[in-house]
């Protein structure tokens, strides 16, 4: 078996102490690299979803201090304190008719004003009957299109108000129609005792939601926003029934600890960086996730960047390493050639490198000096 030559050993040792150290520091850099970015797209998602957590509360809340400004009104108070027995003389039914019309009449502005952020907009007594319900359009009247009329007495929202005298904000299927869902808000009006005599209702509108989540969502291309409801569903307009609940590791998280955020598989099978987060107050959980393709695209071509620069560097250590090894080795492979010459008697044989500065050149003046001493001992015996 051939023994390797000091060359080749030489070039070995020469690349291991220069690749091992860039190569575990390249190793570090790029997972310490993926990890630090992973955090700052994580940090920006929890930004947004604040943001448009805080922009779907004001719209809750600028609609409860709508209720409260209408529930405050001489009307709605006077219309609320008239007896609710059905057998009132001639002039307390005008009256309190006369009174309902003015309650309809400010119900319908706001509900014509806001169309589109809300739909119907009505009153509830403390029997859970729909009592004022102005159609959507020209005609104030109760129509098919209205609420008037309607039982509300399963409604535990609606329940939940008039008996403990808050507002209560319901789920996202609590208030189903002929082909689409709404999130309902209940208000209470209170009489002047400051006991609940009716209670104010809006059809909060998923879309105008949704429309409020993902507009200037800026998260590139494959990013998107959603709400789901507590068990996971995500929230749609129409038939929201159909929609199955998410299993994903995020929802799931989130159910438990009230947020979740990671790189994983969302519901369709795609590797996301996304954020899970369960609104403390009102009965959804935010999702936002952007896909991990466009996510690290920057990042994919700064580490190609940093493959490249280690090849080169490879390549060029290896060149060195030769280079090196040839300084050294091929002045010490032609001394020993020439040493060889003078174990079979050639005293004459000229070294090269004497004038060399460096330990090499010390072998070589060394060993010449060793020739010529030779060679006079060999001299003086002849």
């Amino acid at each position: 078996m051939v023994s390797p030559s000091i060359r080749f050993k030489m070039t070995i040792a020469l690349l291991l102490m220069a690749l091992i150290p860039i190569g575990t520091l390249g190793t570090v850099n790029f997972f310490k690299t993926t990890d630090i970015f992973t955090k700052s797209i994580q940090s920006f998602l929890f930004d947004i979803a604040k943001s448009k957590e805080a922009v779907l509360e004001n719209y809750i809340i600028t609609t409860e201090s709508a209720a409260q400004a209408m529930a405050e009104t001489d009307i709605f108070q006077k219309y609320v304190s008239y007896p609710e027995r059905k057998y009132l003389n001639p002039e307390e039914l005008h009256s309190r008719e006369s009174t309902r019309i003015q309650v309809e009449n400010i119900l319908y502005s706001f509900q014509e004003t806001h169309w589109g952020q809300y739909h119907h907009v009505f009153l509830i007594n403390r029997f859970n009957e729909i009592v004022v319900s102005p159609n959507h359009g020209s005609e104030v009247k109760g129509s098919p299109s209205s609420h008037l009329g309607e039982d509300t007495s399963e409604n535990v929202w609606v329940a939940q108000s008039l008996i403990n005298g808050v507002t209560t904000v319901s789920g996202f299927s609590s208030w189903v129609e002929s082909d689409h869902n709404h999130q309902m808000l209940f208000f209470p009006v209170k009489d002047s005792t400051g006991n609940p005599r009716a209670v104010i209702g809006f059809e909060l509108q998923i879309p105008y939601e949704q429309k409020l989540l993902t507009e200037n969502l800026k998260l590139g291309d494959s990013g998107k926003a959603f709400l789901t409801t507590l068990e996971g569903k995500p929230i749609v307009y129409k038939d929201m029934k159909s929609q199955i609940p998410l299993k994903t590791e995020g929802i799931i998280e989130a159910q438990k600890k009230g947020f979740s955020s990671g790189l994983r598989l969302n519901s369709e099978g795609v590797e996301v960086v996304d954020l899970y987060l369960k609104n403390e107050k009102y009965p959804w959980i935010l999702v936002a996730e952007i896909e991990a393709k466009e996510a690290f695209h920057n990042l994919k071509k700064a580490q190609k960047s940093m493959v490249l620069l280690a090849l080169v560097t490879l390549v060029a250590v290896i060149v060195f390493a030769v280079l090196l090894s040839s300084l050294i080795v091929t002045p010490i492979k032609r001394l020993t050639q020439q040493i060889e010459q003078v174990s079979l008697g050639d005293l004459d044989v000229q070294i090269d490198g004497m004038q060399r500065k460096d330990e090499i050149g010390k072998l070589v003046r060394a060993f010449n000096r060793t020739r010529i001493s030779l060679k006079k001992m060999m001299q003086r015996k002849e």
